[in-house]
């Protein structure tokens, strides 16, 4: 903590001005607090991306299916 290279992260990451503004008097609690809102949405959104590409590729495995059951089948 208090090194030139976590300074420049943090201020990449705007993070002191988030600060600011949240009330905390904390800088570590306020990290602390946003990574792990960040990690919940993120695992979040996570799970609905591959709900969404795994119903994609359901679907797409079955309409292949289909399509070379009709093209054998004919």
């Amino acid at each position: 903590m208090g090194t030139a290279r976590q300074e420049q992260v943090l201020a990449a990451d705007q993070v002191f001005e988030d600060f600011k503004p949240s009330g905390l008097t904390d800088l570590r609690a306020f990290i602390m607090q946003d990574y792990l809102g960040g990690v919940f949405f993120h695992l979040l959104l996570g799970l609905i991306v591959a709900g969404i590409l795994g119903t994609l590729g359901a679907l797409a495995a079955k309409l292949l299916i289909s399509q070379r059951n009709t093209k054998h089948g004919s």
